[in-house]
């Protein structure tokens, strides 16, 4: 049996991907879709969401809903199970994948943009899964996959809050799969190292320059072989050997190996932590 024909049968259902208008979001909408699954992609940006259901639909002959949502607005979020709901279809996986990144010294970054990341990467996610996780127990099968990071295992300076948001999402989501496994209900918190996105230019890491970088793509193909085989994969033979050593170093040794390793990347990539 195809790997296609094994998700339709495991998740049936729609896809909520949020987050679907760029980057991993995209990169799961696509790859979903091409699974066989219809698609209901969230964002904020409406011709990139009209430009995407327009490929999609004809490529791989699925139905694709697109919700425009500013994910940092509360009351926006809030409604929006009630949109999904009036599109009459049944959500079988969810996918977190809309983020923000911050990226310098704390006390110089717009604590504006600090409140919009922790909504996207804490808020978000707690309110939507907790809209959709009954239908999926009711049912006996689901998925919930959740965008972490590297920076779920260890703390980063320059990337403070994103990393602390993060690690938030990797307890989370490993604690729902203990909750959800003996229900049919698989989740996954998929944490990749750098990624070339669109995410980390727009925060002024340039991608070009650098080599170790992960492309969305296979983020998500990696995330789709793991699902249902355990709580959460950190992706990167180099980022698991990372976080193994900062496990046994004292903390204060691990913060500071940390510091040195982004300084060391950033000079590789051309480009250091800078103010708003």
């Amino acid at each position: 049996m195809s790997a296609a024909v094994r998700l339709a049968d495991r998740y049936s259902g729609a896809a909520v991907v949020t987050g679907a208008s760029s980057g991993i979001g995209q990169a799961f909408a696509r790859r979903l879709a091409r699974e066989g699954f219809d698609i209901v992609a969230i964002a904020r940006r409406a011709d990139r969401l009209g430009e995407l259901r327009t490929e999609l639909e004809h490529e791989h002959r699925v139905r694709v809903h697109t919700i425009v949502c500013d994910l940092t607005d509360r009351a926006a979020v809030d409604g929006l199970p009630a949109r999904v709901r009036d599109l009459a279809v049944d959500v079988g996986v969810l996918v977190h994948g809309a983020g923000a990144l911050t990226f310098g010294t704390f006390e110089t970054i717009d604590p504006g943009r600090h409140a919009d990341l922790i909504e996207l990467h804490c808020r978000v996610p707690v309110m939507l899964t907790g809209a959709w996780l009954p239908a999926m127990k009711a049912r006996g099968r689901g998925a919930v996959i959740f965008v972490g990071s590297v920076s779920s295992y260890q703390s980063i300076p320059f990337l403070a809050v994103y990393g602390a948001s993060k690690a938030f999402v990797l307890m989370f989501g490993e604690a729902l799969w203990g909750e959800l496994r003996r229900f049919g209900v698989d989740t996954l918190v998929v944490s990749p190292g750098w990624v070339k996105s669109e995410l980390m230019e727009q925060a002024g890491v340039h991608v070009d320059a650098h080599t170790g970088w992960w492309t969305a793509d296979a983020i998500v193909d990696r995330a789709l072989k793991r699902l249902g085989r355990g709580p959460s994969v950190l992706i990167g033979a180099s980022e698991r050997v990372m976080i193994a050593l900062t496990r046994l170093s004292p903390r204060a040794l691990a913060v500071l190996g940390s510091l040195l390793m982004i300084r060391r990347q950033m000079k590789a990539a051309a480009v250091a932590p800078k103010p708003e």
